[in-house]
């Protein structure tokens, strides 16, 4: 057994500093009637009967836990059982309460239903964190009227497991007709060999704001959705030509019979809301998939299924480019209807909040640098010159606003923003004839501004690794803690953690603007190689190369021929590394302010004014953005079609609100869905969000980028989308505006509002615009 060691201090503590934490405490708590306690290794306590198995250690797990477990019957609040329980858990009853609370052990008030359905809700009420009882669970269910549609060999069986299920009503059929008189909240559509590709039934029941529970049994392939939610069956022709049709012969016997189940097992846990883990991650729950290491996903055989495909593959070109399909598949998020209210919260739990305190790990080298500190950056841009060379307060200056800690409320804060607040990006550094400090490889200690020196420098193997016949002074590598953010996000790391190293590109190469240092990003190099040389600990990708800038004056390099480091690292055909040149029609904009005080400045806001956003602003923004998209894609010789999808939240004198498609040919925003139906909270996770004056999306070609740049492709895709979320978080601040970005951007509200198909227009990540909550 390994996992995330939580410290009960450390929980209590949290829930103490955190009121959206200690909203999720359970006023009268009790111990979920189904766990057991049992003796694990020699001090340990195991609990078992909840959704996962859970082990408490330390000097008070068998002597305190049990003794407090009688006195949790729901029927006192914590004030309360302070001064019932013996004296030796007097004063630690709070602190144990959260610690069982944040892993998913306790409900709210007395037991009432402990049989059956009810029983198992239980088991899943503190893994959802939706409802803090099963009776809530279960009032919850009780309002869903629940239609199936689906093959006539699969009926009986299905009413037979549903049979229990106590919704307000249910029918059955095995064909779409008439369902202009359908009265269901709910529809489960399973499709098998007799009832097949049901475009037209999936698009009416949407449109009548019915949500589709989409399954699919082929005799290749299962599909539990939303994982694929059936979007690509209910999309345009294009996309449809692209789907390998799979479902020929139905599952027999006892495979049927375990699909099914399955089937209603996820439908009931959906209907009642109590897991976050249900449909959307099946394929990781029920064993069919593994976790992301690095950037694949292996998908292991199901049971009856011959080949372990899921159903609805895109049948893309390369083997590779489904692969990646996988992966981004595995970490898109669910549809609104199956996201509970408090899925945000998820962020909270005590065990991720330590992660974003917990220090970087040091290299503790006996040589270390301190660099100067920083100093006032210049309002406007300087001329680069690669035959100028760099200094050490300019690399000081670079290295502390892309990569470095600011004072915060007495607490150090990256200045650059990163997903979760987890802080994953960090530099290395590779320096040659720099003055103030000798050649070689170090590590910046962001935390204490210092450099740790690794090593001597071998610029030989550095300059065949980038492919390269000469280097700068100043080599940067940006590297992601994949380790750090995988223990919170999961299968999301990858999104983050590229989306991170993009905003920390878009810092690095505007402060080297305004400091005149030639810069250029190369974007073809070993990274194996590299991160052997730099000693990053890359194994089980706990870190992983994201980025690499060359910075300062080119330094002629003597280089020695070297057969085997061409032969077997220079192998590849050689991308451009090109010195960066800001778009003319930007520089403008980005002279106007003060970079550096915008930087510090910057906050992640989530409560904003009931105010519109000015539309001539945002098409201002979004003409930046689309100018700098147009030079990235040449400086790194790939095309990434990105597009903005823009919902106004509010109605305007020039504008209505609703959904609009920004058209860089007018630069202006184009109205694609106006109509007063329209859901606004569908389109983010996080609700607050969708109170913002502005949400805009980003969107990009999956089809096209997955088979004409594979993996390359695909990360430099979440890296460009960060470059242009960072960029514009940056020009909005110096526009008045404040705003977050947020990687829980939902497709489905595109896939009902402008018939978007999730791979063409797939939804990479959003930033909420507007101005903060008082400013009405």
């Amino acid at each position: 057994m390994s996992g995330y060691v939580t410290s009960v201090r450390d929980t209590a503590g949290f829930y103490r500093a955190d009121p959206e934490l200690a909203l999720m405490l359970p006023k009268k708590p009790r111990m979920i009637n189904e766990l057991k306690m049992l003796p694990f290794r020699d001090d340990d306590l195991l609990v078992v009967g909840s959704y996962t198995m859970q082990v408490f250690k330390g000097k008070g797990a068998r002597s305190l836990l049990p003794k407090l477990q009688p006195y949790l019957t729901g029927e006192h609040e914590i004030d309360e059982l302070e001064q019932q329980v013996p004296p030796e858990l007097r004063g630690r009853v709070f602190d144990i309460v959260t610690l069982l609370a944040n892993k998913g052990l306790l409900e709210d008030g007395p037991a009432t239903d402990t049989g059956g359905l009810a029983s198992f809700l239980g088991r899943y009420v503190g893994a959802g964190r939706n409802f803090n009882s099963r009776q809530a669970a279960l009032q919850h269910l009780q309002q869903h009227k629940l239609a199936v549609f689906t093959d006539a060999s699969y009926i009986e069986q299905l009413q037979q497991m549903l049979a229990d299920l106590p919704v307000a009503s249910q029918q059955f059929a095995s064909h779409a007709n008439a369902i202009a008189d359908l009265d269901a909240t709910v529809v489960l559509l399973v499709e098998g060999q007799n009832f097949q590709q049901q475009q037209t039934l999936c698009q009416q029941l949407r449109e009548r704001g019915i949500v589709v529970f989409y399954c699919a049994l082929g005799s290749g392939s299962v599909c539990i959705g939303p994982l694929f939610d059936g979007k690509l069956s209910v999309s345009y022709q294009s996309v449809q030509e692209r789907i390998r049709p799979d479902l020929q012969a139905g599952l027999q016997g006892a495979e049927q019979t375990f699909w099914l189940g399955a089937i209603c097992h996820e439908l009931t846990l959906y209907l009642a809301k109590v897991s976050q883990q249900t449909v959307f991650n099946v394929c990781k729950k029920y064993g069919l998939g593994q976790q992301v290491e690095g950037s694949s996903v292996k998908v292991c055989p199901m049971p009856g299924v011959a080949d372990g495909a899921l159903a609805h593959l895109p049948r893309l070109q390369h083997e590779r480019a489904e692969t990646l399909w996988d992966l981004h598949n595995s970490f898109r998020m669910p549809p609104k209807a199956y996201i509970g209210e408090a899925f945000h919260l998820q962020h909270y739990k005590a065990s991720n909040r330590s992660l974003t305190a917990t220090k970087k790990p040091r290299f503790y080298s006996s040589i270390t640098y301190p660099l100067p500190a920083a100093q006032a950056l210049p309002r406007h841009f300087a001329v680069q010159n690669q035959d100028k060379a760099m200094s050490l307060q300019q690399l000081a200056d670079l290295l502390t606003y892309s990569y470095g800690y600011q004072q915060v409320d007495g607490q150090p804060r990256l200045i650059p923003p990163t997903g979760g607040g987890l802080s994953s990006p960090e530099a290395y550094v590779v320096i040659q004839q720099l003055e103030g400090i000798p050649d070689g490889r170090y590590h910046y200690d962001a935390r204490n501004h210092t450099l740790e020196f690794l090593g001597d420098l071998n610029v030989d193997l550095f300059a065949s690794m980038l492919q390269q016949p000469n280097l700068p002074q100043v080599l940067v590598f940006g590297v992601a803690s994949l380790q750090r953010v995988r223990a919170k996000y999961g299968n999301s790391s990858f999104k983050i953690t590229n989306l991170d190293a993009g905003v920390a590109q878009t810092y690095l190469r505007q402060i080297a603007l305004r400091l005149g240092v030639a810069q250029q990003q190369y974007h073809d190099w070993f990274s194996v190689g590299l991160m052997d040389e730099l000693s990053i600990p890359h194994r089980e990708n706990r870190f992983v190369l994201t980025h690499v800038f060359g910075l300062g004056q080119t330094i002629q390099t003597a280089r020695f021929s070297d057969d085997m480091i061409d032969h077997f690292i220079a192998m590849r055909p050689q991308r451009r590394a090109l010195t960066w040149q800001e778009p003319t029609d930007r520089v403008p904009t980005l002279a106007s302010f003060d970079l550096g005080e915008v930087m510090k400045r910057r906050r992640a806001v989530r409560d904003f004014a009931s105010k519109a956003a000015n539309v001539s602003d945002i098409e201002q923004l979004l003409a930046d953005s689309w100018s700098l998209s147009a030079a990235l894609e040449q400086q790194h010789g790939s095309r990434l079609p990105l597009n903005f999808w823009v919902l106004l939240r509010y109605d305007s004198p020039d504008h209505a609100a609703g959904l609009y498609r920004y058209e860089p040919s007018s630069a202006s925003l184009q109205p694609v869905y106006l109509e007063k139906d329209i859901d606004f909270t569908r389109f983010a996770n996080q609700t607050s969000l969708t109170d913002a004056g502005a949400l805009i999306l980003f969107t990009a070609d999956l089809y096209d980028i997955l088979n004409r740049e594979e993996d390359y492709g695909y990360r430099q895709l979440w890296q460009h989308t960060g470059q242009l979320a960072g960029d514009l978080w940056l020009r909005s601040c110096a526009a008045g505006f404040v705003g977050t970005i947020a990687g829980g951007a939902l497709d489905e509200a595109l896939l009902t509002y402008a018939q978007t198909d999730g791979m063409t227009d797939a939804v990479l990540a959003l930033f909420a615009l507007g101005e903060p909550k008082g400013a009405e």
